[in-house]
């Protein structure tokens, strides 16, 4: 069963519970027995928990209806009329944990009225009744479903459960008002204002319930109420909160939240709660023929994450006609020492998504190019964390990034007709392909998902004299560094032991002087007066706001 389990398969784990069930009444029968004997109930028991167990870990979402009417259907008719098992407390807790799983929070509303229901009978001492069947409720239960509601964003719902808990003699300990917390915070700021929930209210008066219950708070507890006020923008909530649990590193960090959304707000904002964004720059194209023509315009925002201190932000990037999203860049910025009087500021390229509809317009390069424009206007230092995607890592080492040690080094080349149509599948229609040197399996590195993403095949086979001179060497698994960093002294640098072969390391002026030439090339900003020039990339502030802006936590937590 538990194989079965494993492997999801809800058909094969029903009919070995219906042998199961065979055998052990098939058995009864034969010893002429009124029940099952003690042996076979309880194994009857762990293979209806574990059949429960698999069903509440349906992966389609058509057969989320169908699994929740099964899991009643073996509480209420299979296991007390076809088994001749009373199912108890245990079982019900692991139908209502399914159930949280499956996210059908009406049924979970209906088995716990059944066995409140039951309590009530119980308590009153009439047990002629159907719900005698079922067993009390308990704190485990109540635990469970507050758990599984506020989980999936019934967070009010959830609430006045807790109410009916200790309606019902249930005093909750410190683990359910965590949960409640957690699913408060995760919920809070999600659907900004429409959402009509004030969340933060909301916690707020869960943990001065849990105080006056005598229940000391715990470090999750104080981490969820400061969550759902920073989701809100209730800094001062968040800050008091900080300041009443004692924990000083809290409120510095919150105190440089609100500092950092402070100097968002020279910016326009666009969108609410979790997706919202500000604008910071316009970056334009104008025709070669007419320079008054503007054939592409890009608006530039900052997205920041839940958690910007671990998570950082993203440079989100929109069409300014259609306002349609054209891609990503997640960054993580930080700040260092380094043995310096000031701190020296980086900021890492952890991932960048083209969106699907707009991939093969050569946008990677134009938003990388946008990234290392606002890095230098903002004197951070331009590095890449682990890179797995092929092309991002093209990208970068088109801006002169080097390797360190590590990873592995491949041959990318770029595919002709015939060879596309040879590694094409279905929709995917691949316009790289990858070739290990080495003659080491690529299989396992990369998964389906990133292959179709970046149109990249695998090539299990040498390359051709022809094919290597449309190729070029790349690194992968490995980060990523830029010369100026290196030079510099801003970073600890562990180089490939071929990276004398590929890269050229000069001065600091002229890598500085090479990375903007490099930039202005991609962007076509070159100088007033020069033929190629017909781009145009503005910020909407002076740099000591785009620095405070883009720098996030990096900087706040400096000033």
């Amino acid at each position: 069963m538990e194989v079965l389990r494993k492997a999801q398969n809800v058909s094969a784990a029903l009919y070995l519970l219906q042998l199961s069930v065979d055998a052990a009444c098939c058995n009864r029968r034969m010893q002429k027995l009124q029940t099952l004997t003690r042996g076979d109930s309880n194994e009857l028991r762990r293979v209806y928990k574990s059949v429960i167990s698999l069903l509440g870990h349906t992966a389609n979402r058509a057969e989320v209806a169908n699994s929740s009417s099964l899991i009643m259907h073996i509480l209420h008719y299979h296991m007390p009329n076809v088994a001749g098992i009373r199912p108890e407390a245990e079982m019900h807790h692991a139908a209502l944990n399914a159930m949280g799983r499956l996210g059908t929070c009406n049924v979970i509303l209906e088995l716990l009225k059944e066995m409140e229901s039951s309590h009530e009978m119980s308590a009153s001492g009439n047990t002629n009744n159907l719900t005698s069947a079922v067993p009390p409720v308990d704190r485990m239960a109540y635990q469970t479903a507050i758990s599984s509601l506020a989980r999936h964003g019934n967070c009010q719902v959830a609430t006045e459960l807790l109410s009916r808990m200790q309606a019902n003699g249930f005093q909750p300990d410190t683990n359910i008002y965590n949960e409640l917390l957690v699913g408060i915070a995760k919920e809070a700021g999600r659907n900004g204002s429409e959402s009509g929930g004030d969340y933060t209210s909301m916690s707020l008066q869960i943990l001065q319930e849990m105080r006056g219950n005598e229940l000391q708070p715990t470090q999750q507890a104080y981490n969820s109420v400061v969550s759902a006020c920073g989701k809100e923008g209730r800094w001062r909530e968040a800050a008091r909160v900080a300041d009443r649990a004692g924990m000083s590193s809290m409120n510095s960090e919150r105190n440089a939240t609100s500092s950092y959304f402070e100097s968002l707000q020279c910016f326009q904002k666009n969108g609410k709660g979790r997706d919202a964004w500000w604008e910071i720059g316009r970056y334009r194209v104008y025709s070669d023929d007419d320079k008054r023509s503007i054939v592409r315009c890009i608006i530039v925002g900052i997205q920041p994450h839940r958690n910007p201190v671990y998570n950082g932000l993203s440079l989100v990037f929109f069409d300014d006609e259609s306002r349609a999203k054209l891609g990503r860049i997640l960054l993580k910025n930080a700040s260092s020492s380094q043995s310096r009087q000031q701190p020296v500021y980086h900021s890492s390229l952890v991932g960048m998504e083209v969106s699907k509809l707009r991939r093969g317009e050569g946008l990677s390069k134009v938003l990388v190019a946008i990234w290392l424009r606002l890095s230098l206007e903002t004197n951070a230092y331009p590095r890449a964390a682990v890179m797995r995607k092929p092309l991002i890592s093209y990208v970068l080492s088109g801006f002169g990034f080097i390797p360190h040690n590590g990873g592995c080094r491949v041959e990318l080349i770029r595919l002709n007709k015939e060879e596309t149509d040879q590694y094409s599948e279905g929709e995917f229609e691949p316009q790289f392909g990858l070739y290990s040197p080495s003659k080491k399996s690529l299989q396992g590195l990369f998964s389906q998902r990133v292959m179709r993403t970046q149109n990249v095949a695998i090539l299990n086979r040498p390359l051709s004299s022809e094919e290597r001179r449309r190729g070029t060497f790349i690194y992968l698994q490995c980060k990523f560094e830029h010369p100026i960093s290196i030079v510099e002294n801003a970073v600890d640098f562990d180089p490939q032991q071929l990276v004398s072969e590929d890269y050229e390391c000069i001065g600091n002026e002229e890598q500085r002087q090479r990375l903007e030439s490099q930039v202005h090339s991609v962007l076509r900003t070159q100088p007033k007066g020069d033929a190629a020039s017909c781009g145009e990339l503005e910020f909407f502030a002076n740099r000591s706001r785009l620095k405070r802006g883009f720098l996030s936590y990096a900087q706040s937590t400096h000033q």
